[in-house]
């Protein structure tokens, strides 16, 4: 039996604070055809490391394991490369056979952002089989807590891949790629996020957390290169400053839930917002110029919070990795002027 998600318009509204000359920023993602997906039955399915494998040599469905899509001519190279593995290799080698499993990662889901957005809306879709088809996960998973703790607290068997070694999945479940990376299906991810709030016991004492930044000053990249200048003004506008990374799964979606105001840097750490209730406020810090890196305004939009935005100058003019300096003066501005969670 095959389950088919079908195709949606999303449809968003601006940011809260959007101005004139930053619409280009965002328009693009204002109107936003989310094709159709599947949840599939196969039989006979080969894994090997992150591959999926027809016949055991032929990759197939390369866009629900590998991260961004591939052309044609990519996809004939690769045919010829496995045509060529098949000649040198043979069937000698041993292989691993496994009844049944539930196919929902890509080559970039072992990092929080994807895995808490685009492998949990494949969870979600697939859920009814995975009593009997427990979740695959290769070997690149296995000492990440969040992952662990997400699937425990969803009660979720998995099933971790060795690396090197080959798979034979007799009963496969594919739960196809729901939406482009950094966009949704808003009916979808508003089910895992309530899913996720849900799983835990949640502690009255973080309600202390109304106004939470995230930082990102012990990360490798993109943190606020003055951040010593605008400390001060964030607890001054009564900001919890907190490292995400240095709290367990239940504790971020704890203190999350109870929060009224998330804000931080362009970085992982925001897709926290999926633990808050509709109507709180996100903001976020992200590069000047950058019409791009739209994920999280587009995750607020449809978890239906309230986006707020704020350019800084990222140094050296690299959007991705490079750290931000912010205006401390504007910023300060700026927080005044929204009277959010107040």
């Amino acid at each position: 039996m095959n389950i088919k998600i079908q195709k949606t318009l999303a449809k968003r509204l601006p940011p809260q604070n959007i101005s004139k000359k930053d619409n280009q920023l965002f328009e693009k993602e204002y109107y936003k055809l989310i094709p159709s997906s599947k949840v599939k039955k196969l039989k006979n399915i080969y894994v090997s490391d992150s591959k999926l494998l027809l016949f055991r040599y032929f990759r197939f469905n390369i866009k629900h394991w590998r991260m961004n899509p591939v052309k044609i001519n990519s996809k004939i190279r690769f045919f010829l490369q496995d045509v060529l593995t098949f000649i040198k290799t043979g069937t000698s080698s041993e292989v691993i056979k496994i009844n049944k499993g539930t196919w929902i990662i890509d080559s970039r889901s072992n990092q929080y952002f994807h895995w808490l957005t685009d492998a949990m809306q494949r969870l979600n879709v697939s859920s009814e089989f995975h009593e009997k088809y427990p979740i695959l996960l290769t070997a690149n998973f296995e000492n990440l807590d969040f992952i662990k703790d997400t699937l425990k607290l969803l009660n979720k068997e998995y099933i971790i891949l060795e690396q090197d070694k080959e798979y034979l999945i007799k009963e496969f479940i594919l739960s196809e790629r729901v939406s482009p990376a950094g966009n949704y299906k808003k009916e979808i991810i508003m089910d895992v996020s309530n899913v996720l709030k849900k799983s835990i016991d949640n502690n009255n004492l973080n309600k202390q957390f109304e106004k939470v930044w995230i930082s990102r000053q012990s990360a490798p990249k993109r943190k606020i290169s003055n951040f010593e200048i605008i400390k001060p003004i964030l607890i001054n506008n009564g900001f919890k400053i907190l490292e995400y990374e240095k709290l367990t799964l239940e504790m971020q979606i704890s203190i999350s839930n109870n929060c009224k105001v998330l804000g931080g840097i362009h970085g992982a750490g925001l897709t926290n917002m999926l633990f808050m209730n509709k109507g709180c406020s996100l903001i976020e810090v992200r590069a000047e110029g950058d019409a791009k890196n739209n994920c999280f305004f587009s995750l607020a939009s449809d978890l239906e919070m309230k986006y707020y935005y704020f350019l800084a100058r990222p140094v050296n003019n690299d959007f991705y990795s490079g750290d931000y300096e912010i205006d401390s003066d504007s910023f300060n501005k700026f927080l005044n002027s929204l009277k959010v969670g107040d």
